[in-house]
């Protein structure tokens, strides 16, 4: 069994990202600095109904097209 605890607050807070898919036509890209990004990146646009594909670039960043 698992205890529930309340009113615990959480040791670091997590600020939300927010990219650019709906402003973007398909073909649009954008660069994020690592693979995390880039990896939630795609996610999101999966939220909007769209989908993203993700490329290393030069400086370890990556470049995200809006593909669908």
């Amino acid at each position: 069994m698992f205890a529930i605890e309340k009113n615990i607050v959480p040791k670091r807070k997590y600020k939300p990202v927010t990219f650019p898919f709906q402003q973007m036509e398909v073909g649009d890209s954008f660069v994020v600095e690592n693979e995390k990004a880039a990896c939630s990146a795609r996610s999101s646009a999966l939220h909007f109904g769209m989908k993203a594909s993700a490329e290393k670039i030069e400086g370890g960043k990556y470049r995200v097209w809006r593909i669908k």
